[in-house]
């Protein structure tokens, strides 16, 4: 008999010992403060788009610089087509420039050569005073400019042999040459040498041009590049700080790419559509820039959104198990009110109270009193505690006192349902689960970086690991 009252006394006190510290255990976890502030990222969010931006800017001015104003005159009136817009000027530098076979396309720069080295020839005659006109159409037969009235040949060639065909064809035609071959007509009054008109500058002119509006129809597709870059260093430092895993850093890295990169390239592209539409090559640079960066910022919000889903997600899980727990708080103040009402109720029969003991008090009557004031004082706080939680309830649906999209009021009632350690079976399951949601909250935030030090302080500390490291490994 005394062996089985021996068993039976450890497993209760076991049993005692594992409820206490399962309580503990949960009160400790659920304590840790939950994060529903994330690292301010808004000078990434201005970078972001400012680099993109940027580079976009800089890849729009630079093709700009390489388009020559003359050159896309000499285009326009050579291809009885209205280029004056970028869209249509892009399309034919494409199909003259980019397509068809090498020979075709070596004649067609060959063809641009002659032409701009005629707006080139008339620009210098007309800064000289003279009245300079051009043909209705490209192909005139035997002049390309009238100079005060008068038919004169331009020819910005290597070859003297075609400056002889045409004088023995039109020799009443005077020829305007390059200085290149100036020499071969010294002696020849129908050849004016244009010292200013050189044929490698020309084909320089007109290749960098070409170049220029090709450069400025593909800037877009940088735009993804620099998102690429951007990401990496952002992923890597979180990686570095063992926040996520590679894998995880790798899809981050795509997404962005994807949303930003592929928003700014969109964007790039409509806005220089829409401008190429109404303007020329300037209009279109224009556009490729604002459009760049409106498209990322568009981008970095769906981009942004995306990865904030999961913890936005497991912030709904907490708020729905906090109030799910929060329910059942009434319940459990009940039974401990109850229990606390047969506990003044067992004293009293321990301590042999009678109702007639207050004509003469004793000391156990003072005893009981002192105890009965103490639980009912405690069964008054734990009434007003009750009163308190139904107002909880409507917070949830009031969003009263929330912060960060957590219910806090909710959350702080479950600390302190813990703290009282109630035996409330549906409310001890109701913690548990308001414990793993904290937990799994806590690492969504820190996958984003909540708690994560500024970049500058984390690029610091890391130039101080790589400066400190050298030594360490000289002194071992």
């Amino acid at each position: 008999m005394l062996g089985e009252l021996l068993i039976g006394s450890g497993v209760v006190i076991g049993w005692l010992w594992l409820r206490n510290y399962r309580w503990r255990r949960l009160h400790e976890e659920l304590s840790r403060p939950v994060a529903t502030e994330l690292e301010d990222n808004s000078w990434y969010r201005i970078v972001e788009p400012a680099v993109i931006g940027g580079i976009a800017a800089y890849d729009a001015v630079h093709a700009l610089a390489m388009i020559d104003d003359r050159v896309l005159e000499a285009m326009d009136f050579s291809s009885k087509l209205d280029l004056g817009t970028f869209n249509q000027l892009s399309e034919y530098v494409r199909q003259q420039f980019f397509t068809g076979s090498e020979a075709s396309v070596a004649g067609a720069v060959e063809r641009l050569q002659g032409y701009t080295a005629e707006q080139v020839v008339a620009a210098h005659l007309a800064a000289q005073g003279h009245v300079v006109e051009f043909p209705d159409t490209p192909n005139q037969e035997g002049w390309d400019l009238l100079v005060d009235g008068h038919p004169v040949q331009v020819k910005c060639v290597m070859d003297s042999e075609l400056v002889r065909e045409h004088l023995e064809r039109f020799p009443d035609i005077p020829v305007i040459v390059n200085a290149e071959i100036g020499s071969y007509f010294a002696d020849n009054s129908h050849v004016v040498v244009d010292k200013d008109l050189l044929h490698s500058q020309v084909a320089e002119q007109v290749h960098q041009t070409i170049d220029g509006v090709h450069a400025l129809d593909v800037a877009p597709f940088h735009v993804p590049l620099v998102t690429l870059f951007l990401a990496t260093v952002k992923e890597g430092a979180l990686v570095l700080d063992r926040r996520i895993a590679p894998s995880e850093a790798f899809k981050n890295v795509v997404r962005d790419v994807a949303c930003v990169g592929g928003g700014g390239f969109v964007g790039s592209k409509v806005g220089m559509a829409l401008a190429g539409m109404l303007f020329g090559p300037g209009g279109a640079a224009v556009g490729v820039i604002v459009g760049a960066m409106m498209g990322a910022v568009v981008g970095r919000v769906v981009a942004s959104r995306m990865r904030h889903s999961p913890l936005e997600k497991a912030k709904e899980e907490l708020n729905q198990a906090v109030y799910e727990a929060v329910k059942f708080i009434p319940a459990a103040v009940a039974d401990k009110l109850e229990a606390l009402g047969r506990k003044v109720s067992a004293v009293r029969r321990r301590l042999k109270i009678r109702p007639w003991d207050w004509l003469w008090p004793s000391r156990r009557y003072l005893i009981y009193r002192e105890i009965r004031s103490r639980i009912e004082k405690r069964m008054e706080e734990l009434r007003t505690k009750m009163a308190e939680a139904r107002k909880v309830e409507e917070m949830y649906r009031t969003r009263v006192g929330w912060e960060g999209g957590v219910y806090k009021p909710g959350l702080e009632f479950c600390r302190w349902a813990l703290e009282e350690k109630f035996n409330h079976p549906d409310l001890v399951k109701a913690m548990e689960r308001v414990v793993a949601c904290v937990e799994r909250v806590n690492e969504e935030a820190r996958k984003l970086g909540a708690g994560c030090p500024p970049p500058w302080e984390r690029l610091r500390s890391w130039l101080e690991r790589l400066r400190v490291w050298p030594r360490q490994g000289v002194e071992v």
